[in-house]
């Protein structure tokens, strides 16, 4: 009896674990979690001899901006730790010249999505666990304000965007199925607008005319016109459409979903959609080329499709050693840059081939690239089990690395130590007084 009662709670707890999992995937898009333990390792090109530089900066760097320059890259470093003024991150500023953390600036807690305005004078932070955004005046590093009132709990990376004339920033509220309207010139919420129920993914067009959000639980994207801020349109798509990209030219946009193995593609003319392009497995993440004709698309499996977007077909498929998941095309679209495991693999856009796999830190999370095309920088966020606190720096030039993927986690955590020291009593004296003022 004592047997049988014990088999029945095992079986029982197995039911109930099994039904957890099954509940938090449809709870927040699958992506987080794959990128959380991103830890599949593929075999890097036993030929690389050098790396450009690891840069150590905060506790699990989430995202990565460059500025429109290529002088600075602000990195969000989403770790909490405790200070004078609460509990809080970080956002490191890099210099891109030397590689060197020149500033650490105190921000909310959890900062995660990251945007550099046109101009660089502002760098907008999206702080997830206390629901605010940070403005910081990239001049002397310092935060100028706290803009309150948001409900961003689930917004990442790609849930906050700037138009293309630096005046309006937007950011996904996934908790009360809006979309925040920032004026960059007063640092005021000048509109919320309802969407669907929880947006996840927000790209403008070239013009600035048109924003466009997928809602993860509508199935459908949202059409938002930029000068009245409200939703003009509702366009149904896959099931738990995620990532979401405007061309370069404006005609279309391309969106994922996380419960089909397609992309659908909607005429941003009409608002309609005009094709569906099929894959082998799921997608996740889009880049285009800087002529729009191709679109690179990574999966769940261990596939970079290529798509001809005049046809929208498939064209060739990229195999990788790892799931790949953030991507980039460099500025001459010659080659792509792709995370996949603790690496990032460089693809030759001439004949779809990786020419090269170089070894990261453990967990990349974001990848940004200057826009001479130079250098790609990359967030090691790091594992469940062990956080991150680099960023690599690739040249471009040579896509080479020496150092293997056990070192990364050794690296940077003194130095990182130093630097929140060293720059954070700088930052709280700014803090303060955006603090004060605000009370006032």
């Amino acid at each position: 009896m004592i047997i049988k009662n014990k088999l029945f709670s095992i079986a029982f707890m197995s039911v109930v674990i099994i039904l957890m999992l099954i509940s938090i995937t449809d709870a927040v898009p699958f992506t987080h979690i794959k990128n959380n333990r991103n830890i599949a390792v593929s075999t890097p090109d036993p030929g690389n001899k050098v790396i450009t530089a690891t840069v150590p900066v905060g506790i699990e760097p989430y995202g990565v901006a460059v500025s429109s320059d290529g002088k600075k890259a602000y990195v969000t470093n989403s770790r909490r730790y405790s200070d004078t003024t609460g509990v809080c991150g970080s956002v490191s500023v890099i210099d891109t010249a030397t590689n060197k953390v020149t500033a650490m600036v105190v921000v909310g807690w959890h900062p995660t999505g990251i945007v550099v305005t046109p101009d660089g004078t502002k760098v907008y932070v999206v702080n997830l666990f206390d629901n605010t955004v940070s403005v910081i005046d990239t001049k002397n590093n310092s935060v100028t304000a706290t803009l309150e009132g948001f409900s961003c709990s689930y917004t990442y990376t790609n849930g906050i965007t700037v138009n293309p004339d630096g005046t309006k920033v937007y950011i996904t509220n996934q908790g009360n199925n809006t979309v925040s309207v920032i004026d960059t010139a007063t640092n005021t919420v000048t509109a919320t607008v309802p969407v669907g129920k929880y947006p996840y993914r927000v790209a403008v067009t070239p013009d600035g005319k048109k924003l466009y959000v997928t809602n993860y639980y509508n199935d459908s994207v949202s059409v938002i016109d930029t000068a009245t801020n409200h939703e003009i349109s509702t366009v149904r798509v896959g099931r738990l459409p995620t990532a979401l990209v405007v061309t370069p030219d404006g005609s279309k946009a391309y969106v994922t979903s996380f419960g089909g193995k397609k992309i659908d593609v909607i005429s941003t003319k009409t608002n309609t959609l005009i094709a569906t392009v099929p894959l082998e497995s799921r997608p996740d993440e889009i880049a285009f080329n800087p002529m729009g004709t191709k679109m690179y698309v990574t999966s769940f499996s261990k596939n970079v499709y290529v798509v001809n977007t005049k046809t929208n077909t498939v064209i060739a498929t990229v195999h990788l050693g790892a799931p790949p998941d953030k991507i980039v095309v460099n500025p001459d679209g010659t080659k792509v840059y792709v995370v996949n495991g603790n690496n990032v693999s460089a693809i030759n856009t001439k004949t779809n081939t990786v020419t090269n796999t170089v070894p990261v830190g453990l967990g990349p999370r974001e990848i940004a690239i200057t826009p001479d095309g130079t250098k790609v920088y990359v967030a090691n966020c790091g594992t469940l089990d062990i956080s991150g606190n680099t960023v690599s720096v690739i040249s471009t030039s040579t896509n080479t690395t020496g150092v293997s993927n056990s070192d990364y986690h050794k690296l940077g955590s003194s130095k990182m130590k130093a630097s929140l020291s060293k720059y954070k009593q700088k930052n709280h004296s700014s803090h303060h007084k955006v603090e004060k003022k605000a009370l006032m």
